[in-house]
Formats: structure tokens, C-alpha cells, sequence
């Protein structure tokens, strides 16, 4: 990914944000970083307000939820600093825009994620343990979903390798592709 004006998020592995001053973004919960990986994985659509805080306090009364979902909100911004607009609500949506913004996992599904951020993917949202039934539930889903795309890459790749006669990353790919294998 490259750097300089744009804020760079990781998901496929340890969550990390590069932000447009070349600092890394320090988050103040889980939640925080849980809340970043929705709204990316949302798409530039966004999601309901009241979506947000069903994933991400599915234990709360509602009223609860949405307060806290406010607070998350005002975290994760801070945690942006320069990049907090990045962050964008409008009534009952909130997204993350994609202006100035590169996201690993949108670089993988158009096919411009490097070769080596390919093979050395890890686990959607690693570390982001929140304990909350329905945000299990999605992450559950959309890990599957990675997986599934991070497979299909290496395959493609593999198979462009082996034409080129690039063994070595033929055989990393092939090698990565053993290890997402769930026999």
C-alpha cells in the first residue's frame, strides 16, 4: 500500500491505521477497533446506526447500545486525529469514506493487493475479541468470506506464477493456500 496523504487500514491480520502523517493510529477500546472493521466492511453504503450498536452491544437496551455506540464513535475519531473525517455520518448511517483512504481487504477483492500482503494475509480483524453474540456471529461470516477471497487470489496467482515459470511464488502461494485449507 502506498503512503504519503492517504490513511492506510489493515484488516486482514492485527488491525492497523496508518494515518496520513505516516502515524499509527492508536485505538482506545476494542470496540474502537471492532467499530473500524464494520464500517470498512460496510462499504462506501455504510451501515444503521442501530445495526452498528446491535453488533457491538447485542447484551444492551437499546438506548444503552446507541449511547454507547456515540461514545465508540468519538473514540474511534480521536484515534483518527488529522484522518477523524474519514468517518462520516449522515442521519442514521455511518461509513468510512474511501477518499484518501486504502483498505486491504477493498485492495484484495479488485486484485491490487500485493503478492506478499496476499500470502502473509492474516485472520480478519485478528485480536478484536469482544465477547458480544451477534458481533461473533458476523465476524464468523465475514472471516469465511475472507478466507474464501484470499484462497481464490492465491489460486489465480499461483497458476500466472507457474506460467511465468515463477516457482518461488508459485510455491509461497502454494504454501499459503495449504495452510487456509481446512481439511
Amino acid at each position: 500500500m502506498t503512503t504519503g496523504n492517504l490513511t492506510n487500514i489493515v484488516l486482514l491480520g492485527p488491525v492497523s491505521v496508518q494515518l496520513s502523517n505516516g502515524k499509527a493510529a492508536e485505538f482506545p477500546t476494542q470496540k474502537a477497533k471492532a467499530l473500524l472493521g464494520i464500517l470498512a466492511l460496510s462499504g462506501q453504503a455504510g451501515i444503521d446506526r442501530d445495526e452498528a450498536a446491535a453488533l457491538l452491544w447485542s447484551r444492551s437496551p437499546q438506548a444503552q447500545a446507541r449511547t454507547n455506540l456515540r461514545q465508540t464513535l468519538a473514540g474511534l475519531r480521536k484515534a483518527l486525529g488529522p484522518d477523524a473525517e474519514r468517518v462520516e455520518s449522515e442521519g442514521q448511517r455511518i461509513a468510512l469514506s474511501r477518499r484518501n483512504v486504502e483498505v486491504d481487504v477493498d485492495a484484495l477483492f479488485d486484485g491490487t493487493l500485493s503478492v506478499q500482503s496476499v500470502v502473509k494475509a492474516g485472520q480478519l480483524l485478528e485480536g478484536t475479541h469482544l465477547n458480544e453474540p451477534a458481533y461473533d456471529t458476523w465476524l464468523a461470516g465475514e472471516r469465511t468470506r475472507m478466507t474464501e477471497a484470499v484462497k481464490s487470489d492465491l489460486l489465480k496467482r499461483g497458476d500466472s506464477f507457474l506460467e511465468d515459470r515463477a516457482f518461488d511464488q508459485a510455491l509461497a502461494a502454494a504454501r499459503r493456500l495449504i495452510e487456509l485449507d481446512e481439511f
